[in-house]
C-alpha cells in the first residue's frame, strides 16, 4: 500500500473513532418537552436554578426541545429521585433536582433511605451547596457561644435526611447546640414564613435561600457555616463546623457527613437513559456553565456558580460510596 493509502486509511480509523465517541441520536430531542422534576416548592433557591437551567440550555441540545421545570415535594426531595424509577420515560426527557444530604442518609441510614444514588446517571451540578445556620435577629444569639448558652434553638425541616437535617443533627450532636427540628415544612420559603412569625427561631439550610432584604438588614445571624469555603458576603461570625470541635476523628466525621455538599445542587436522570443521551445531556449542561446569560441572570439573583461536570460529579458520589467502615459506622450513630 503506498503512502496516500496508508493516509488515507489513517483518516478514515480517526474519523470512525470519532464518530463513535461522539454524541449519537441527534435528532431525538426535536420536538420533545424535557422535564426537570424539583424535589422542593416554588419560591426557593432550588426552583430558581432549574428555572434558570430551563431557559437557557435547550440551545445547546440538538433539536433545541422545551424544558419545563414541576415541583414535587416529599420525603425530604427523595420522591423526586423515586419519579424517575416509576412509569415515566426513560428516554433522557426526565431529569431530577434534589438535596445531597440523602446521599449521605443512604450510606448512614439505609433502613431509612434506600437507595444508591451512584447508580444514578449524573448530568452534573450547578454549585457547590454553601448551607449555615442562622438565628432570626430576635432571638438575641450572635455567636455559636449564643447557641449553646440558648435554651432550645427551634428550627423546620421537610423531613429527615435532607442537607439541612444533617447540618442540624452535627449542630446538636458534635457541636453542642440544643436543637429542636420541626418536620413538615416542604421548601425553605414556608420556612421563611414560618421564622418571620416567630414559630421558627432560625434555619441550619443554603445561604442563597435566605433572602438578600434579611442580609442586607442584618436580620438573621449566621453563627456556623457549613463549607469550607465561605462566600463573600458570609460574616466572620459563621465559622465553619470543622474548626469548632477539638478532636481529628470529629473533623474526619464531619467531612464525611458533608461531602454530598461539595457535590451541591445536581441534575440526575434515571440509571435507564442511554448512554449516549446522558453525553448530550452532559455536553449541553457543561456548554451552559459557560453561557454569558446564563452567569449574568445568576449574578443578578445573587446565585452563585461553582459548576461541576456530570463524570466529575459521578466519580465523587462513588468516592462517597468507599467511605471507611468505622467511618460509616460512626455517621450511623451520630445520624441515628
Amino acid at each position: 500500500m503506498n503512502k496516500i493509502g496508508l493516509t488515507l486509511g489513517a483518516l478514515t480509523l480517526l474519523l470512525q473513532s470519532a464518530q463513535a465517541q461522539a454524541p449519537r441520536d441527534e435528532s431525538f430531542y426535536k420536538g420533545k418537552t424535557i422535564s426537570i422534576i424539583v424535589g422542593f416548592t416554588p419560591g426557593g433557591s432550588y426552583d430558581a436554578y432549574s428555572r434558570m437551567l430551563a431557559r437557557h440550555m435547550p440551545q445547546y441540545i440538538p433539536g433545541s426541545p422545551t424544558i419545563i421545570v414541576q415541583n414535587m415535594p416529599g420525603g425530604g426531595t427523595l420522591t423526586a429521585v423515586r419519579y424517575l424509577d416509576g412509569n415515566t420515560p426513560k428516554d433522557g426527557t426526565m431529569l431530577a433536582a434534589f438535596t445531597t444530604g440523602l446521599i449521605t442518609a443512604s450510606i448512614a441510614d439505609p433502613e431509612t433511605v434506600k437507595y444508591n444514588f451512584s447508580d444514578l446517571g449524573w448530568v452534573g451540578s450547578i454549585t457547590r451547596d454553601f448551607s449555615a445556620c442562622y438565628a432570626w435577629h430576635a432571638t438575641g444569639i450572635k455567636s455559636i457561644a449564643d447557641a449553646r448558652a440558648h435554651k432550645e434553638y427551634i428550627i423546620g425541616d421537610s423531613a429527615r435526611g435532607s442537607s439541612a437535617s444533617i447540618n442540624a443533627t452535627i449542630l446538636s450532636q458534635l457541636l453542642g447546640v440544643k436543637v429542636r427540628t420541626i418536620l413538615g415544612y416542604t421548601g425553605s420559603a414556608e420556612s421563611r414564613i414560618a421564622i418571620e412569625r416567630g414559630e421558627l427561631e432560625g434555619h441550619c439550610g443554603a445561604w442563597v435561600s435566605i433572602p438578600q432584604d434579611w442580609r442586607a438588614k442584618k436580620q438573621i445571624v449566621p453563627f456556623v457555616r457549613f463549607s469550607r469555603v465561605a462566600l463573600p458576603d458570609m460574616p466572620a461570625s459563621a465559622v465553619f463546623a470543622g474548626d469548632l470541635v477539638s478532636s481529628e476523628e470529629d473533623r474526619k466525621l464531619i467531612d464525611f457527613l458533608l461531602a454530598p455538599a461539595e457535590v451541591g445542587r445536581p441534575y440526575v436522570v434515571s440509571k435507564l437513559v442511554p448512554a449516549e443521551r446522558l453525553a448530550i445531556l452532559r455536553q449541553a449542561f457543561a456548554k451552559t456553565m459557560e453561557n454569558k446569560e446564563f452567569l449574568g441572570e445568576a449574578d443578578r439573583q445573587g446565585l452563585p456558580v461553582s459548576a461541576i461536570l456530570g463524570e466529575e460529579a459521578q466519580k465523587m458520589v462513588a468516592d462517597i460510596y468507599q467511605a471507611p467502615p468505622a467511618l460509616v459506622q460512626r455517621g450511623r450513630a451520630v445520624l441515628k
